[in-house]
């Protein structure tokens, strides 16, 4: 299953499609292992220390149309997608939340009409809030 998050990618914000994750043995050096670190985050196998790093293989989408974020007073994210030609590897810790990026196929200022995705945040929010306000009716009723 695929799902679409908002990473740090160089200190950058980004919006993502996570194809996969997996986790890496990384070789760890005894010195470099501090008292305060819990131990059980280490595998020792044959006199050698590890430490297991969950990545997530990602493509990024393009940056927000500039015209039609600037027309839409910085509502507007529709970003293009690249597929295979936008691949990262990112750690599991830089992903701040998940996100839905909806397809449509605008008009750009520029005239021109493509395929474009924009961006959704807190997918499914308004949801809860329409949840809570009809479970306060059925308590009334009973």
């Amino acid at each position: 299953m695929l799902c679409n998050v908002k990473v740090s990618i160089h200190n950058k914000s980004e919006i993502v499609e996570v194809l996969y994750f997996a986790q890496l043995a990384v070789m760890v050096h005894a010195d470099d292992i501090n008292e305060d670190d819990n131990d059980e985050e280490f595998k020792y196998i044959d006199n050698e220390i590890y430490h297991f790093v969950t990545i997530a293989m990602v493509s990024v989408y393009s940056c927000p149309d500039p015209e039609l974020l600037q027309k839409s007073a910085q509502t507007v994210w529709s970003c293009t997608y690249h597929g295979n030609e936008a691949l990262q590897l990112v750690s599991m810790k830089m992903i701040h939340s998940v996100v839905t990026m909806v397809p449509h196929c605008p008009k750009l200022p520029s005239g021109l009409v493509e395929d474009h995705f924009f961006l959704v945040e807190k997918p499914g929010l308004g949801l809860v809030s329409v949840d809570e306000e009809m479970g306060d009716d059925a308590d009334k009723d009973e």
